[in-house]
């Protein structure tokens, strides 16, 4: 850990990379992005991707902050740095800072490397919302799918709503972007994964379903859907029943719904088993 030093001017070199990483496209040419608040940073620490801590100057650390531990700190091998208060304000998204940012590298994982292990698979056709996209990872991470895989059109995963809206959910699973339809046609049948697509005709409700050990769910765009390419592929299309006069819910809605519901059709079957 290098020594603390205090930023005073906007045009500080690493002031100005973290104003450049706002945008998409300096993300991925740098291959790092931002995450913000005590939480989101203290968890994704032990994923060993964080590079620099920036700390506004009047941030007073709680005692059990991970910042807070002198020998914890040495230990790690990220740079903290301090911030001037109004120089902070320039690079923070929200009104109610916490103080902390940091500068993360993004991971790195191939889709030939997924697949083998039985489990739940999760596509996200050309989601739109980053909320919604956050909110799914997280949820995700609560359902134990093994992988989520982002076909090509949907939102930045590394827009800063949406690193927020995973509430650290980004570093506990694997998450693959911009992949093509055709990317994933061949990656399913290559590792025999039964695909259920939903969809609102000529499915069957979801709860009636019996899943495949290594699934595939594929949950489509707002207002468009599963693509039809991807619908082709289907093993099985599903959908939820509505009770009341409304014909979808949000896709994060729908997402939790299908993901606990393919988690408790393989409890059942392994209760009645025993």
């Amino acid at each position: 850990m290098k020594k603390d030093k205090l930023i005073t001017s906007i045009d500080n070199p690493l002031i100005k990379q973290i104003k450049r990483l706002k945008q998409k496209k300096y993300r991925y040419k740098e291959g790092y992005f931002l995450a913000e608040g005590e939480r989101l940073v203290s968890d994704l620490l032990p994923t060993g991707l964080i590079k620099t801590v920036l700390i506004a100057a009047s941030k007073k650390l709680p005692e059990d902050c991970f910042l807070s531990s002198q020998e914890q700190r040495e230990e790690t091998a990220f740079q903290m740095v301090k911030v001037d208060d109004r120089v902070f304000k320039e690079v923070t998204d929200t009104v109610h800072n916490q103080g902390i940012l940091a500068l993360i590298a993004m991971p790195s994982y191939r889709l030939d490397e997924l697949g083998q292990e039985d489990g739940l698979y999760l596509v996200l056709d050309r989601v739109q919302d980053p909320g919604n996209l956050g909110t799914i990872i997280r949820t995700a991470v609560a359902a134990d799918v093994k992988a989520v895989l982002l076909v090509k059109g949907t939102v930045d995963l590394y827009n800063e709503k949406t690193i927020r809206s995973t509430m650290s959910g980004i570093g506990k699973l694997p998450v693959i972007t911009d992949l093509t339809e055709e990317n994933l046609i061949k990656w399913k049948e290559e590792k025999g994964l039964k695909a259920y697509a939903t969809s609102l005709s000529q499915a069957l409700p979801y709860k009636e379903v019996t899943y495949a050990n290594k699934s595939l769910l594929i949950m489509g765009n707002e207002g468009q859907g599963v693509s039809r390419k991807l619908l082709a592929i289907a093993d099985q299309k599903i959908q939820i029943p509505m009770y009341g006069p409304i014909e979808s819910l949000n896709v994060s809605v729908a997402s939790a719904l299908c993901m606990f519901a393919i988690q408790e059709r393989w409890h059942e079957y392994e209760q009645r088993n025993r």
